[in-house]
C-alpha cells in the first residue's frame, strides 16, 4: 500500500513514491500494489494512522529510506516473507 496525496513538490513526491512501487514490484512482480490518495479518500489513510507519502508492505509500516534501495528492499523483503 502507498499513500498519496497533497505535497508542496509536485515532482519529486511522486518520483520517491513510484520508485517505492518498482523496488517491491522487483521483489515480488505478483505482490497487489494498492494506492490510496489522501485528497479522494482521508477516510481510509485517517483509519490506518499512516502519513502521505507512507509506505505499508504485507502490514508492516516501511521505515527506511526510499533511497537507500538495498535497505528498502530489505525491509520490505522481510515483511514478504512474512506472509
Amino acid at each position: 500500500m502507498i499513500v498519496c496525496g497533497p505535497n508542496g513538490c509536485p515532482v519529486n513526491y511522486p518520483y520517491f513514491l513510484k520508485r517505492m512501487e518498482r523496488y517491491v514490484r522487483e521483489l515480488d512482480p505478483a505482490v497487489p500494489i494498492v494506492w490510496i490518495d489522501a485528497d479522494k479518500e482521508p477516510e481510509k489513510v485517517r483509519g490506518r494512522n499512516v502519513d502521505v507519502g507512507a509506505c505499508v508492505v504485507n502490514g508492516h509500516l516501511m521505515t527506511s529510506f526510499v533511497l537507500d534501495k538495498k535497505g528498502f528492499q530489505k525491509e520490505a523483503g522481510e515483511a514478504l516473507k512474512a506472509k
